[in-house]
């Protein structure tokens, strides 16, 4: 007897012990559970994957938790407000969504002008399956700008720049849009004719420049790459190693034509010019340097009758 009340006791001990240490457990974890939630938040995240231009639905979004003191700036807390966005950023499942992501519904005009930031301008260029990297040129891709621009030669041309020169015009451009979409995808390559690139007035004007001196050619580069490169460009002369052509010589001008001393002469013959004065008569010789010389002309009068001597009558 005294042996099964010892036994029942110490079995009602351990119970005891047992059922205070599973509610210290769940009275540990509940509040563990309660400083999560004190330190947590719900906000809207992406369901799927979204793609810029896409128009978001009550399917597409759900509220997911995130760190308080994580939650990135612009964060929404209710899935209503972002009813009828359309993207403007691609997002990933499960990333929160934030109002920078997201285009405003009350304008218009189509996606990509929203996509513009400020001050920047979207331009479209024409490209082939080489031009642009066999159409692995995509949204979101860093791109430099070259033009390769035909030389020719002639008069006034630079001596031996008869040719071509390649010259790289813009440097780290985003481009935004590759023939009418605006979505990355994977990376497949796209056969496309038309790539649209973020620049500023100053690149679109020189890419507005370079698009009518000759072809375009686009080079990706890493997107963690954004340093900028002065080069001078290459001509083909200098790729191929080959010395500037030298100017011809100029030929000798011909001697000019013999004078005609007897023409000369001739020009400058003296024209005379008789003179009477009375009974006088002069010849003034004018030479072709206007000079005059004076001379005596030979006279030819006949004698008058008060001059000639008569006889005298006879008587």
């Amino acid at each position: 007897m005294g042996r099964r009340l010892i036994f029942l006791l110490i079995t009602a001990g351990l119970a005891l012990t047992a059922a205070y240490l599973v509610h210290t457990a769940l009275q540990s974890k509940e509040e563990s559970i309660q400083a999560l939630r004190r330190n947590t938040v719900m906000v809207v995240g992406a369901a799927r994957n979204l793609s810029p231009g896409e128009r978001i639905d009550a399917a597409a979004v759900r509220l997911i938790t995130w760190p308080r003191d994580q939650v990135p700036p612009g964060a929404f807390t209710g899935i209503q407000p972002v009813i009828g966005r359309v993207v403007k950023n691609p997002l990933t499942t499960n990333q929160p969504i934030v109002a920078a992501a997201l285009l405003e519904t009350e304008r218009t005009g189509g996606v990509l002008p929203l996509m513009i930031p400020p001050g920047m301008r979207a331009m479209s260029i024409a490209v082939d399956d080489v031009s642009d990297m066999a159409g692995f040129v995509l949204p979101y891709s860093r791109v430099d700008v070259l033009v390769s621009v035909g030389i020719g030669g002639g008069p006034g041309a630079v001596p031996g720049a008869a040719g071509e020169v390649s010259k790289i015009v813009l440097q780290n451009i985003k481009v935004v849009a590759v023939a009418q979409s605006l979505e990355a995808g994977l990376d497949q390559p796209r056969q496309v004719k038309v790539v649209t690139l973020l620049v500023t007035p100053v690149q679109a004007e020189r890419l507005a420049a370079a698009s009518r001196l000759g072809t375009l050619t686009l080079a990706m580069r890493n997107f963690a790459d954004q340093d900028l490169i002065a080069t001078s460009g290459v001509t083909v002369p200098a790729l191929l190693g080959i010395q500037p052509l030298e100017q011809a010589p100029a030929l000798p001008l011909p001697p000019p034509p013999p004078l005609d001393h007897r023409r000369t002469a001739e020009r400058r013959r003296a024209k005379s010019v008789e003179v009477i004065r009375g009974i006088e008569h002069q010849m003034v010789n004018f030479s072709g340097d206007g000079r005059s010389r004076m001379g005596a002309a030979p006279t030819s009068t006949a004698p008058s009758s008060e001059s000639t001597n008569h006889a005298p009558p006879t008587e």
